[in-house]
């Protein structure tokens, strides 16, 4: 069985900043939380994934310690 580690995302969509969290691992932790901005904000998640693709430095994703 593979641990899935927690993670706490913060994304900051033009000024206005959001943290997410998520467990999972890998890439994936970004996809998903993108796919949650996206619903929250009202945009297509193509717009979303476009805003933080990486030309820019707007989004941090840390691991969350379990203490």
């Amino acid at each position: 069985m593979s641990s899935k580690k927690k993670w706490c995302g913060t994304f900051n969509w033009y000024g206005q900043v959001f943290k997410l969290y998520r467990s999972g691992c890998g890439e994936l932790v970004k996809d998903y939380m993108i796919l949650d901005l996206a619903v929250k904000v009202g945009i297509r998640a193509a717009v979303v994934r476009s805003y933080f693709g990486g030309t820019k430095d707007n989004y941090r994703i840390e691991e969350v310690s379990d203490g």
